[in-house]
């Protein structure tokens, strides 16, 4: 009988150890789903914000197309001869007009960025410079031309000793 007992015992200790092994399997399994489950998510989520935020480009792109367009018209319509039939050819005029505003408006804005510097390369020297590294900036070479320019005598007409 306790042969018995002990063969029922062992049989439900293996039958144990079985079951904890297939709940830790389906353990295993279902966070994995959950993990995959999660990163679809975020790559559906990432896929639509990329895709609102093109959507959103085109659009702010039909606005700034449509707003010009209007302009040019308006524009035309101020400098044409006939205000009824505005030509091609002026509102060809004002576009380019347009687009060349643009572009001085863009070039202004490099001009006053700060990656627009001049740097003078050189012996400090053979520049005149020697009083330091704010030697090389734009001011100081404005100084150095203005100190140069009230050295050299300006000639006065009737006095030949200015000319020498």
């Amino acid at each position: 009988m306790e042969a018995e007992r002990n063969r029922r015992k062992q049989l439900l200790d293996t039958q144990a150890q079985i079951n904890v092994a297939e709940g830790h399997k389906q353990r295993v399994i279902l966070e994995s789903e959950g993990h995959l489950e999660a990163k679809s998510n975020e790559a559906d989520a990432q896929f639509k914000t990329v895709v609102r935020e093109a959507e959103a480009r085109q659009q702010q792109s039909i606005m700034e197309a449509s707003a010009l367009a209007a302009q040019v018209e308006e524009l035309a319509r101020a400098i044409a001869k006939d205000k009824e039939n505005i030509t091609s050819e002026e509102r060809q005029g004002v576009l380019s007009t347009l687009v060349e505003l643009r572009r001085l408006e863009q070039l202004r804005a490099i001009a006053k960025g700060k990656g627009n510097s001049t740097y003078f390369f050189g012996d400090q020297a053979a520049l005149g410079l020697g009083r330091g590294a704010e030697a090389y900036g734009v001011d100081y070479a404005e100084q150095v031309k203005k100190e140069m320019a009230a050295r050299i005598p300006v000639p006065i007409p009737g006095r030949a000793e200015a000319v020498l």
